[in-house]
């Protein structure tokens, strides 16, 4: 049996793929409309807010308390027909989808490619002609229009003829309900009704119908579709594709001939090539050996197909008998194997076993490798011990840096925190000394500043200086907030948050 093609997705997920209407737009929608009511949204939807339209689309809303709330299939349905209708690209691309591919029952829409292929085109030109940052930004959106436009086409077009039989309409309507992506913005089509065309275009012998049924089955199956590709004449396509599977998959040669022929006199180099290895007397002959298991019969059908002087040349062949015989321990198939290896690792693992059975050339190869990967190990040793004199180097000169720094802590002393705290941290003999002395010098300081901030604070209110209420009441203001931005200095170093110091207010 065929494989079956996936279902078509259920309504709300095809929703969630294809209501583009939202999709498309959502970053040109003003906030303020996902902000309002549901009562506002459907009152700014019937005076034709497009805005508004797309929100309603969306199978789910939150209210003000942001709890959530879904609305039915008929409601975004129903809204997704309102914004076609007054004009929202985005809703009539998502509405052409589904009257192109949706399901009839859950959607409540009936299948009419004649309408789809009208609200396509207008979404298209809609799209284009936009105003709104989200069309005017993203081309493929109207591209994407564009695309359902010509698959609905074509459905119209095409409908009719299936109907009646004709087995390349049938085809070309299984292209155009086949999967595909909308640039990104989800994706069309409908694999059932692909399954369905391309079943029936397969049955009436359509070539590319029947190979394609092929691909999707195996065995005899599959070999019975690829006949039934060239039952009535067929592609080159088509023969190749049941030569391949007798000569490839069956191992028969003579049948593999008869479609090699039939392709050969349609043209195909592949097929010439085939029938010339398939029949030459030399190569039948060695053939018949090696598939007997001879090993020398193996490496002289490899060294036939590599030479090619008789029109057969076909260096893949002749790996696959060079791989055969070194398999089975013949030397010289082993090196020639190794020579025309894409694989390093292959490629060494055939020269080595060449070379330990005394091949000349094998032991000079791997003479060269072994002096290659000699040189290669010397140089990342020599890499290695130069990076970790760099680092032994930084180490020692921050080593330096650190006691240099100590024995001026020692000999000069200090009273900032900061530098206090970095001489405890390398280490420095008189740490606590250091941390008291810091500590006090912060304290007269914080002291005296904040005795000259009373004084001013004081001289507000003394009224000596002459200045004015107003000009009073301002230098008020200015030396709180400084005191205010003290205060939070001060909290910030009790919690270890930052180091500070008091600073005067003017």
């Amino acid at each position: 049996m065929p494989i079956r093609a996936p279902r078509l997705p259920s309504l709300p997920r095809l929703l969630s793929i294809t209501c583009l209407g939202l999709l498309l737009t959502a970053c040109a929608t003003p906030k303020s409309t996902w902000d309002m009511t549901e009562s506002q949204r459907i009152r700014a939807a019937n005076s034709g807010n497009t805005a508004a339209i797309r929100s309603l689309q969306s199978s789910n809303y939150y209210l003000k308390d942001r709890s959530q709330r879904y609305r039915t299939r008929e409601e975004t349905m129903k809204w997704m027909r309102k914004g076609a209708e007054v004009g929202d690209p985005g809703s009539q691309y998502s509405l052409a989808l589904i009257t192109l591919y949706g399901n009839e029952k859950e959607s409540g829409v009936a299948r009419n490619p004649a309408e789809a292929l009208r609200l396509a085109q207008a979404a298209a030109d809609n799209m284009k002609h936009s105003t709104e940052p989200a069309h005017r930004s993203v081309a493929g959106w109207a591209e994407g229009a564009r695309t359902v436009a010509a698959r609905a086409e074509t459905i119209v077009k095409l409908q009719p003829l299936a109907e009646k039989g004709d087995a390349e309409a049938m085809w070309g309507l299984s292209q155009a309900y086949a999967p595909f992506g909308l640039f990104g913005m989800g994706s069309g089509g409908n694999a059932d009704d692909q399954q369905q065309w391309l079943l029936k275009a397969a049955n009436a012998g359509q070539a590319d119908a029947a190979l394609a049924m092929a691909a999707k089955t195996t065995g005899d199956e599959s070999l019975a579709w690829k006949q039934k590709a060239v039952a009535k004449g067929g592609t080159i396509e088509a023969m190749l594709e049941v030569a391949d599977d007798y000569f490839y998959k069956r191992y028969d040669a003579e049948n593999a001939l008869i479609w090699f022929r039939k392709a050969a006199a349609k043209g195909s180099p592949r097929a010439k090539t085939a029938v010339i290895q398939l029949t030459d007397a030399t190569a039948v002959r060695l053939k018949k050996a090696a598939v007997a298991g001879d090993t020398e019969a193996m490496f002289e059908l490899g060294e036939y197909y590599r030479a090619g002087n008789w029109g057969g040349k076909d260096t893949g062949t002749a790996q696959s008998w060079y791989l055969a015989a070194a398999a089975k321990g013949h030397v010289g198939a082993s090196y020639q194997a190794a020579l025309d290896s894409r694989d390093a690792g292959e490629r060494n693992r055939l020269m080595r076993a060449a070379a330990a059975a005394g091949h000349a050339g094998a032991l000079k190869w791997v003479a060269a490798d072994d002096q290659r990967l000699a040189a290669e190990k010397q140089q990342r040793a020599y890499a290695a011990e130069q990076s970790r004199q760099q680092e032994e180097a930084k180490r020692r000169q921050a080593y330096a840096e650190q006691q240099a720094f100590v024995a001026r802590i020692d000999r000069e002393g200090t009273t900032d925190s900061y530098e206090a705290e970095v001489y405890c941290k390398f280490g420095g003999s008189r740490c606590d000394a250091m941390r008291r002395a810091a500590r006090n010098a912060l304290s007269q300081q914080n002291s005296a500043a904040e005795a000259a901030n009373m004084r001013r604070i004081q001289s507000v209110y003394s009224n000596t200086d002459g200045k004015t209420q107003d000009q009073r009441d301002k230098e008020y203001r200015d030396r709180l907030a400084c005191t205010q931005n003290n205060t939070k200095a001060i909290q910030n170093n009790t919690y270890g948050k930052t180091d500070w110091s008091y600073k005067e207010c003017q």
